[in-house]
């Protein structure tokens, strides 16, 4: 509540950071699926990271969203327990 810069950052950090670890999670899945007889064109790759990248960011977005947004601590609990 102090810090010199504005919420909106620190949200927006929050979000980012989330977004970076599960997008290398799931390249870490994309990248064991050759295994599993899936193979990739280069073209495929590129909207496979691309998709994986925007769902991480909307599920943290929404994560975050619900987590600032009921003003009920165990709401928040219930709709992560939910999803």
């Amino acid at each position: 509540m102090v810090a010199p810069i504005s919420r909106t950052v620190i949200v927006l950090g929050k979000v980012l950071g989330g977004t970076t670890l599960a997008t290398i999670r799931g390249l870490i899945f994309l990248a064991f699926a050759p295994l599993i007889g899936i193979h990739f064109t280069l073209l495929r790759f590129a909207s496979a990271v691309l998709c994986i990248l925007l769902v991480s960011f909307s599920l943290n977005r929404a994560g975050i969203h619900r987590r600032l947004a009921p003003r009920f601590h165990a709401a928040f609990h219930a709709i992560i327990n939910l999803f």
